[in-house]
């Protein structure tokens, strides 16, 4: 069974942060820069707190805030959930589930680590022996036309 730390291994050292004295527009500002859609908010080096681009969504945009005034303390999770180096990657894709983010804080002996997403779970999930098949180009499947004989049965959204 594959761990955080499996996954972690192959990660950059930089762990993307902000302050939670930062505004959420240096936030949003650093996200879309870094094509995330979560920060971690750390004081002094310690975890205190996540942003998530809903959250950024939800309080600004739908609460009227303004993004340049409203501080990152103010709009943050606190407490996040976080886990271990040592922890499975199934035990994190239950906390993201619980939690509805996609990644987490990877914390040891006190300190960030770093984050996991759940886009490293996946590509962590498909490089195991038996998850994808290995198919060869030659082998793959014609596109389906509209001449083909196999029927659409799924839901129409009109």
């Amino acid at each position: 069974m594959k761990t955080v730390r499996d996954v972690l291994e192959k990660q950059l050292k930089d762990v993307p942060s902000i302050s939670a004295e930062a505004s959420v527009y240096a936030a949003m500002t650093l996200m879309s820069e870094r094509r995330l859609n979560s920060l971690i908010v750390l004081e002094k080096k310690q975890l205190i707190g996540t942003l998530h681009e809903r959250d950024c969504l939800e309080k600004i945009l739908l609460w009227g805030q303004r993004s340049r005034e409203t501080r990152v303390k103010e709009i943050m999770r606190k407490n996040p959930m976080t886990v271990r180096p040592s922890d499975s990657l199934e035990t994190c894709i239950i906390y993201m589930l619980t939690d509805q983010v996609s990644q987490l804080p990877v914390l040891e002996k006190g300190g960030v680590l770093g984050v996991i997403t759940a886009e490293d779970i996946l590509k962590a999930g498909l490089k195991r022996p038996g998850i994808v098949p290995q198919v060869k180009a030659e082998q793959n499947p014609k596109p389906m036309t509209s001449q083909d004989e196999r029927v659409w049965t799924g839901r129409s959204l009109n």
